[in-house]
């Protein structure tokens, strides 16, 4: 062989080893851009679930906070209640111990709604008497029950419809 055709021959070795060189960097290059489009899409995943699991948290403690409200809400319906029944009985006990006119308007209405919470006591215990003034035992006794009665029925209702925090 010439002179010639060996440096011809020597230059396309080197031209396709620095063809296969570039090949490789270029793989190289392709699988370190796969690598990392993997590792960018595995970090998105890991932060849409943490998005979602924030989400589904917030969500949650809505809702539990608008349970709460809701049971507020009915302990002082039922605190309500129980003091309107109980302010009656208390008027009830004041007027009797007064010695008010039963005759009076106001009294009629008082004792007439009463005695529906007030019956269920009547006659458990002597109910002493004096000049027109009456101790009516029954209705502090009621006052008493019914004071048991409305703590009773809260508790419960906390206790049955509230979720425990988590």
């Amino acid at each position: 062989m010439n002179r010639h055709t060996e440096h011809h021959l020597l230059h396309q070795v080197e031209q396709r080893e620095a063809e296969a060189r570039l090949q490789r960097e270029e793989a190289a290059a392709l699988r370190r851009q796969r690598e990392a489009d993997a590792k960018l899409k595995r970090e998105e995943a890991v932060v849409l679930r943490q998005q979602q699991a924030a989400a589904s948290e917030r969500a949650q403690a809505a809702v539990l906070s608008e349970e709460r409200r809701t049971l507020l809400k009915v302990s002082q319906f039922i605190w309500l209640g129980f003091g309107v029944v109980e302010g009656l009985i208390g008027l009830r006990l004041l007027l009797k111990l007064m010695a008010a006119n039963p005759n009076n308007p106001f009294a009629i209405l008082v004792y007439g709604i009463s005695d529906l919470f007030v019956w269920p006591f009547m006659g458990l215990t002597v109910t002493p008497a004096a000049n027109g003034v009456v101790l009516e035992i029954s209705s502090i006794i009621a006052l008493f029950f019914y004071v048991l009665v409305s703590i009773l029925v809260e508790r419960m209702i906390w206790i049955i419809f509230s979720r425990p925090k988590v």
